[in-house]
């Protein structure tokens, strides 16, 4: 099973600059990380992760973004990798059309042309980094009762 520490040096390994944020819900709160402070920046997520909801921006952003803003699109430095979130029906989802189960997910993706590089599984959801494309599909993180590894 991946740390979230190596879980961020993954998915930002090839970059030397910009800012990754975390979100923290229903705060609405932005912290900011330099993105040589993936150390830091890991910390922080479990510390909060197992009392709330935090997520992590995809894209670094340029530059840090004053009065607690996330940023937009706009914002974005650069994306190391494709990254997609399909729910699984359940407690926080409720549309019919959605799979029953991560391995409903996994059945779906082994259907694709390439698999993700990494798969988070929330226990709501499962979050898909496509990294390397034709890489094996396996799931690298649990997260806690929040949904955050």
């Amino acid at each position: 099973m991946m740390k979230t520490q190596d879980f961020l040096n993954e998915v930002y390994r090839d970059c030397d600059d910009g800012y990754l944020t975390l979100t923290i819900l229903p705060e609405r709160k932005t912290l900011w990380f330099k993105i040589t402070e993936i150390e830091k920046a890991a910390i922080f997520a479990q510390k909060y992760g197992l009392k709330t909801n935090v997520f992590f921006g995809v894209g670094l952003r340029k530059e840090m973004l004053k009065n607690g803003f996330r940023g937009s699109e706009k914002d974005i430095f650069c994306m190391t990798a494709l990254y997609a979130d399909i729910d699984i029906k359940g407690e926080a989802h409720f549309k019919i059309s959605l799979p029953n189960s991560v391995n409903e997910i996994i059945s779906f993706l082994n259907n694709l042309k390439f698999n993700p590089s990494i798969i988070v599984n929330s226990g709501k959801s499962s979050n898909l980094a496509f990294r390397n494309y034709g890489s094996d599909c396996r799931i690298l993180c649990k997260c806690n009762k929040y949904g955050n590894s």
